[in-house]
């Protein structure tokens, strides 16, 4: 008899273990860890996933049998099957929340049924010695005799409809294969001897199959892409798999194109705008090993994958890597526990470390690889900053500086094109009543809207509740109620204005790109159809804009006010990649910064010859305060929709907490008091060590738990969180 220790769908952590059930006869054939059973739980059928099979079962009391395998069902690899269990353990959640997140809801991946084939499984051949004659069985028979054969070959042959084939994939007793992708055309990527000397590492840790993790520093425009395409070249040449995180979807969809001209159809794309039919045939192609590259946003770290060899995170520093809605993660962590799992390479790179990368390097947990200078010997981009409180006092009140105008100005003469960045999107900050100072707030969140003249309405950014801009005030009646502050709306306007003769496009996330429209806006710019193109964070993630001479942050203070200790972090990584845009292909390209505070650290280190510098003073001062990466950090959110709730839960989970670890910061209210209407207060916690300070947290949310709950008060945990907002 053989017995199954099964995960239950069931998100309750007192429920949180597994359950042994026995596995009919006529099952066996069919039970393997990772695949999807159907049980009879407390009276009443659950699905779960089989995690150990054993002879012998710990439990000795009535043990009930599995009902049936549920057909159909991706089968869960091994090392996704622990890559859940770690981030269980990582994000203070039960493993039935962590297999939800981790494992995708897939469709039933249709594709050109005749250019599939199929292959006979170990149920079918079972099924064969008790089948009467049929349709079926003579499907059966003929792959059992041939192996793998086409889908229309085999209908033929047969005569069996797409009815008769598709049943039979479904009851799994034969499998599907996607279509074999055409090679690809194979271009070239020539190499540099400096990128050549920095591969060469990686590439020998590829060849040995002896894992290991590496970081890659380049200057933007340095070539890190050319590296990592040859990496990926040595992987699949030794019979694995690479994986490729990138941080935007946007992003995505422009490296598909570049990655493709290499690799051809071997390369897959995963992010969330892909359909559960398509990222079906993906994981049926990854699995089967048909497809050997796979290039996705933050969740394709839990895309199935056959023999993954290599992990790439580009843009490493990105804080979109992150989750923070539980279960929150950070996707680079993510990761690197899943390259060490499988032995695998982890290559990171970026032109601004974090840091927390930093510290890795440092320690010697990651080996660092540098790129110094750019591919084809041009020069790294001007970097100057223009002081705004000068601009206040000659009375220029514009969002663009005399300088800025002027350089937009020779820009354009020299038929050269311009960014312009502003980390704002809408048409301003904020809707104020002059006559009694009312500010137009969220009711959901507390927090002010903001005024988008497209509909001349208010949005919020954090629930996107939308409503029409007030004429009058609805405090005091007064008409003198109006937007103030500048978005990328207003930007985008004030430019036309100014430069009227200019091409202008704008990308932020209110451009929607279901219609592909941010796409052909970068390829509008990259192919000389845009002069100036304005946009958020999405501009400076890791594009390359080859014309682009001059480069502009129009507030790089924005940044710097957050109540957050990774502020300056975050800024000054911002300023030096919106410069890295510029001067890409002829070297003389310039940015200008525009400030209020010349004199942070993050404004006048922001170049990518002192950015290390910045980061060692960053570093230091993290260090004098107890922050990470020199202590590590949990932070525990207590959410609820009731305020005296929320208040008299969080007082109750910190007494728990105390008698597990005597000091921290809180209770509290978050920065951000109230988001999508519900309270938000958090309670944080430092310590050296990791492991000890994350057991004494999943203990004091288990003692918690396990005491009577107030209902409608929700506890998330967070490991190191890439906001404190």
């Amino acid at each position: 008899m053989i017995y199954a220790d099964i995960l239950t769908d069931i998100d309750h952590r007192r429920l949180d273990r597994l359950f042994t059930y026995s596995v009919p006869e006529e099952m066996e054939n069919l039970i393997r860890i990772g695949v999807q059973v159907e049980v009879l739980f407390a009276g009443r059928i659950i699905t779960g996933y089989v995690i150990r099979l054993t002879g012998q079962p710990e439990y000795q009391g009535r043990i009930l049998p599995v009902r049936r395998v549920l057909s159909g069902r991706i089968h869960l690899p091994g090392d996704l099957i622990a890559t859940a269990g770690w981030l269980a353990e990582n994000s203070f959640v039960s493993r039935a929340r962590a297999f939800d997140a981790v494992f995708p809801t897939l469709g039933s991946g249709r594709f050109p049924r005749e250019k599939g084939s199929l292959t006979i499984l170990p149920a079918g051949l079972e099924k064969l010695k008790t089948m009467r004659r049929s349709p079926s069985r003579k499907v059966l028979e003929e792959l059992a005799g041939r192996g793998r054969t086409p889908w229309k070959e085999l209908a033929e042959i047969t005569g069996a409809g797409p009815g008769i084939l598709a049943r039979l994939v479904r009851e799994e007793l034969v499998t599907i294969h996607p279509p074999v992708p055409e090679p690809g055309p194979e271009e070239p990527v020539v190499l540099t001897p400096r990128q050549a000397e920095v591969l060469a590492p990686v590439q020998q840790a590829l060849e040995t199959e002896s894992g290991g993790e590496f970081y890659l520093h380049g200057v933007t425009g340095s070539g890190k892409t050319e590296v990592y395409l040859e990496a990926i070249r040595v992987c699949l040449a030794a019979g694995r798999q690479a994986l490729v995180l990138l941080p935007e979807i946007a992003l995505t969809e422009e490296m598909i194109a570049r990655y493709r001209k290499v690799f051809g159809d071997q390369v897959m794309a995963w992010h969330s705008q892909v359909s559960p039919a398509r990222k079906r045939l993906i994981w049926d192609r990854m699995m089967s090993g048909e497809s050997g590259v796979l290039l996705g946003a933050r969740s394709a770290v839990f895309a199935g994958m056959r023999s993954p060899g290599l992990i790439i995170v580009d843009e490493e520093h990105e804080s979109s890597f992150r989750q923070t809605s539980a279960p929150a993660y950070d996707g680079r962590e993510a990761a690197r526990f899943r390259a060490n799992y499988n032995g695998a390479v982890l290559l990171m790179g970026s032109a601004t470390p974090s840091t927390e990368a930093w510290h890795r390097i440092r320690s010697g947990e990651s080996r660092l690889l540098t790129l110094p200078e750019r591919y084809g010997g041009s020069s790294l981009p001007r970097v100057e900053i223009v002081d705004m409180r000068e601009e206040l006092r000659a009375g220029n009140r514009s969002i663009f500086s005399r300088r800025l105008q002027e350089e937009i100005e020779k820009t354009l003469a020299a038929g050269r094109q311009v960014l312009l960045f502003l980390n704002r999107r809408g048409y301003s900050g904020a809707f104020v009543c002059r006559s009694c100072g009312q500010t137009m707030e969220c009711p959901r969140c507390e927090i002010p809207f903001t005024y988008h003249s497209v509909g001349d309405c208010l949005k919020c950014h954090y629930c996107g509740i939308t409503v029409r801009a007030p004429k009058v005030c609805p405090a005091c009646g007064s008409d003198k109620i109006r937007s103030f502050g500048t978005g990328t709306q207003k930007v985008e306007k004030e430019a036309a204005r100014l430069f009227p003769a200019a091409r202008t496009g704008r990308i932020d996330s209110d451009v929607g790109d279901a219609d592909g429209r941010r796409s052909r806006l970068i390829g509008d710019l990259k192919e000389g159809r845009l002069d100036i193109l304005i946009g958020t964070q999405m501009i400076a993630r890791g594009i390359d804009f080859p014309d682009v001479g001059l480069a502009a942050v129009l507030a790089a203070d924005l940044g710097l006010g957050v109540p957050d200790y990774r502020a300056r972090e975050k800024t000054c990584q911002q300023l030096v990649q919106v410069a890295g845009r510029a001067g890409r292909k002829e070297g003389d390209g310039l940015c200008l910064i525009q400030t209020y505070q010349p004199e942070s650290p993050a404004v006048w280190l922001a170049r990518e010859d002192l950015y290390l510098t910045f980061l060692e003073e960053e570093m230091e001062d993290r260090r004098q305060l107890g922050y990470p990466p020199w202590r590590q950090a949990i932070r525990i959110m207590i959410l609820g929709e009731n305020l005296e709730k929320v208040q008299r839960e969080e007082q109750r989970f910190a007494r728990i907490l105390r008698e597990e670890i005597p000091d921290f910061l809180g209770p509290a209210p978050a920065a951000y008091g109230k988001i999508k209407g519900m309270y938000r207060h958090h309670i944080i916690v430092l310590g050296p060590q990791l492991p000890p300070l994350r057991e004494a947290v999943t203990r004091a949310l288990a003692r918690y738990t396990r005491e009577e709950n107030s209902s409608g008060v929700y506890l998330n945990g967070e490991i190191n969180p890439g906001s404190m907002l």
